[in-house]
């Protein structure tokens, strides 16, 4: 990804989190008008998933969801989340997931990088875990950011 456009989904999250509750809601309801859950899905879907773009995509779209989401944008977001799994056990076998991370991260040797399918369980792992949030906790996937 180009940083112009990691910066725009930055910005894109510092308006939904914005710390005045109207100016938030107001934000979300725009940006929920442009259907911009299922675009950041087409562009997630492309991403890597380890990316800081993929944390931020999700961080955006944990913004949307979170509150009084349309159905159709929780249907949409389910649905890519089942997308991304696997259809054999065997392919997660050999993944060497980080220890204390949920499964959202790899641990990875010095020069190496994710295999696609490595790519596509931590993205996996890692909607889920928006998904759970969404359900039970309401906080953001990553406290980094």
């Amino acid at each position: 990804m180009q940083w112009p456009q990691i910066a725009l989904f930055e910005h894109f999250f510092e308006l939904l989190s914005d710390s005045g509750i109207q100016r938030s809601s107001s934000n979300i309801k725009l940006l929920r008008e442009f259907q911009l859950v299922e675009k950041l899905l087409v562009i997630l879907k492309k991403s890597k998933g380890a990316s800081t773009t993929t944390l931020t995509l999700l961080n955006v779209l944990h913004a949307l969801l979170c509150t009084s989401p349309r159905i159709t944008d929780v249907l949409c977001f389910t649905q890519f989340t089942a997308a991304t799994i696997l259809t054999s056990l065997e392919d997660e076998k050999v993944v060497n997931l980080a220890p204390g991370t949920d499964g959202t991260e790899c641990n990875l040797e010095q020069h190496s990088k994710l295999s696609p399918e490595e790519a596509k369980i931590i993205l996996r792992n890692r909607c889920l875990k928006l998904f759970f949030s969404l359900l039970y906790m309401g906080k953001k996937i990553n406290q980094i950011l």
